[in-house]
Formats: C-alpha cells, sequence, structure tokens
C-alpha cells in the first residue's frame, strides 16, 4: 500500500471519529433533560432514535429541540411512545474525539515511518 493510499485511511477514520457522541448509559427522565439542556437521545417504543440538540419544557409538554437547515424546529414529545431517555456525555464525548484521532495519528505515522514494515507470510525463500 503506497503512502497516499495510508494517508487517505487515516483521514477516513479521523473523520469518522469527529462525530462520534457518547451518551450515559443510565437512564434519565424527560425532566431532567429538560433541566440539563444537554443533547438528548430518546428511544420509542417502537425501538427508533431520536437525537435533539435539548429538551424543553413549554406549558406541560416537552419538545425536542432539532436543527434543521440553521432553524430551531420544536418538535413535539409523546410521553406515551417513550421507551428511554439518555443524556450525552459532553466529557468523554471530547476525549474520544480527541484521544482516538491522535491514536490514529500517531500510529498512522509510525506504520508510515517503519520503512521495513510489510507483512510476513512465511515462503518467501529468505
Amino acid at each position: 500500500m503506497n503512502v497516499f493510499k495510508k494517508i487517505s485511511l487515516i483521514m477516513a477514520l479521523l473523520m469518522m471519529f469527529q462525530s462520534c457522541k457518547v451518551y450515559y448509559k443510565d437512564y434519565t427522565t424527560l425532566e431532567e433533560a429538560a433541566h440539563q439542556g444537554k443533547e438528548t437521545k430518546i428511544i420509542t417504543t417502537k425501538n427508533k432514535t431520536l437525537k435533539f440538540k435539548s429538551v424543553i419544557l413549554e406549558d406541560g409538554n416537552y419538545y425536542g429541540i432539532k436543527k434543521m437547515k440553521g432553524e430551531s424546529i420544536k418538535v413535539p414529545i409523546d410521553l406515551h411512545n417513550v421507551k428511554s431517555v439518555n443524556i450525552l456525555n459532553e466529557n468523554v464525548s471530547t476525549i474520544v474525539s480527541i484521544v482516538l484521532p491522535l491514536a490514529i495519528i500517531i500510529g498512522g505515522l509510525v506504520i508510515i515511518s517503519n520503512l521495513d514494515f510489510a507483512p510476513d507470510f512465511g515462503g518467501s525463500g529468505y
């Protein structure tokens, strides 16, 4: 594999990890999600995943806030269809978005800089 292909592979992996988000594994309530104002993932009773920039409580009803074409849109949340609510873990998401790409870059540089890097399948006759 030439150097250009290796660099392209590393760049593709970096882009994948930039959008990585980690949510708390413990479920919470819509009330807590609205109170924290963080990005929220809701699983419906039909196992559909809904992701919102935040959840708000307005006039006794919960709404998920989505960004579409630069505008904030309020999406009503049906309480009877909510199976679970998870809030974004900002600290772990930041660490994953920084540490994994750095590890990939360092690992890629080690592979690229190692001139003797080649798999040994035996049978080469040496």
